[in-house]
């Protein structure tokens, strides 16, 4: 099991991305924020929570108006304190130089643009957020591929090291491999 981060580790990683990396991590606390402000926001806004769902489902008992607000808020909630999780973690793993974090967040930020888009139509209330959010995924993701410095440093940053294997059939075996 891999141990938390230290601030000498995290300070040594950020030392050694190039510039735009920085932009990067920069554009996901832009995005964190964003992230982290919404659910707040909605339950502070019942009322415009209410009105969407009326809007969304005109059909909808009055007494299940109350469990449908709860668990549009538990939802967003869920959704993106784990998209805030996702991030910092690939966060960590782009500064560390892994490929695979890069191709990985690449997706993640491809899928949460959409997600994004479809949240946009389902009402307007909160269009600053996924305006916000929009315009930092979409930075992140030109900030992750174009820079010629930043795809030199997946290129070049070695992946983890990994131990010999012994003790296994392919690991047993002299010679090349």
């Amino acid at each position: 099991m891999a141990s938390l981060p230290t601030r000498s580790r995290i300070a040594a990683a950020w030392h050694r991305a190039p510039t735009p990396l920085h932009w990067l991590i920069w554009c996901g606390v832009l995005s964190i924020i964003a992230l982290i402000a919404l659910p707040i926001v909605m339950t502070f806004d019942r009322v415009g929570i209410e009105t969407t769902i009326a809007q969304a489902n005109p059909g909808l008992p009055p007494d299940q108006m109350e469990f449908a607000w709860i668990a549009s808020l538990a939802y967003t909630y869920i959704l993106h304190f784990a998209n805030v999780a996702v991030f910092v973690w690939l966060g960590w793993k782009i500064l560390l130089g892994r490929r695979w974090a890069q191709v990985t967040l690449t997706v993640v930020l491809v899928s949460v643009i959409c997600a994004a888009m479809i949240s946009a139509t389902a009402g307007s209330m909160y269009l600053w957020a996924v305006a916000i959010g929009h315009l930092a995924h979409s930075a992140g993701l030109a900030l992750l591929w174009i820079p010629p410095t930043v795809r030199a440093y997946f290129r070049t940053e070695p992946s983890r090291p990994r131990p010999a294997r012994t003790g296994t059939l392919g690991g047993s075996r002299p010679g090349p491999r």
